[in-house]
């Protein structure tokens, strides 16, 4: 029986087509989100309580009703907003911060617990924390920022770590200004 498996296994291409491959792969994930709602559907049947789990054809139904509302895209842009904000700052920060840790290995030393502490710590506290110190309004903004900004830092950190030291002095050989050094 194991000779005929090998048999067909070597009869099969070993590599599939990638267009071939990327339409499955759609297909496959259409059909895990399809699977995903109908479960959702199901257990919202079994539950019976719209209260601890919403159908999904309700929650279809009320997002249809909520986009023909002028409150409902004025908040969805408030939101929108205060999450970019969040972002750029934490990548703005984040970054800032891991040049200077890159170049003063104190300063590394001195951000690292803050770093650790920060990413071991569940989004959900931060949220209970955070509303003790700020309103509800900014409150994107700040989890945005402290979710962003210690993974800029450390992924721009381990970058400037990896720098090639020949190819700076190379570089300084060449007369190259902080722009090519940076683009290459």
């Amino acid at each position: 029986m194991s000779k005929i498996t090998n048999r067909l296994a070597e009869s099969f291409p070993k590599r599939i087509s990638s267009a071939f491959s990327a339409k499955k792969n759609l297909i496959i994930k259409v059909l895990s989100v399809a699977l995903a709602v109908i479960v959702w559907q199901i257990a919202s049947t079994v539950i019976d309580n719209g209260i601890l789990l919403v159908s999904p054809l309700t929650v279809i139904k009320r997002l249809l009703e909520l986009c023909v509302e002028k409150s409902f895209w004025s908040s969805l842009g408030f939101s929108f907003a205060r999450i970019a904000l969040g972002f750029f700052a934490g990548a703005a920060v984040g970054a800032l911060l891991a040049i200077v840790a890159g170049r003063f290995k104190l300063v590394e030393m001195l951000l690292w617990p803050y770093m650790v502490t920060i990413k071991a710590i569940p989004v959900a506290s931060f949220v209970v924390i955070a509303l003790l110190w700020i309103s509800s309004a900014n409150l994107s903004a700040l989890i945005a920022f402290l979710m962003v900004m210690p993974i800029i830092y450390t992924n721009l950190l381990e970058g400037i770590k990896k720098v090639d030291n020949k190819m700076l002095e190379m570089a300084t050989v060449f007369k190259m200004g902080w722009y090519r050094r940076f683009k290459y």
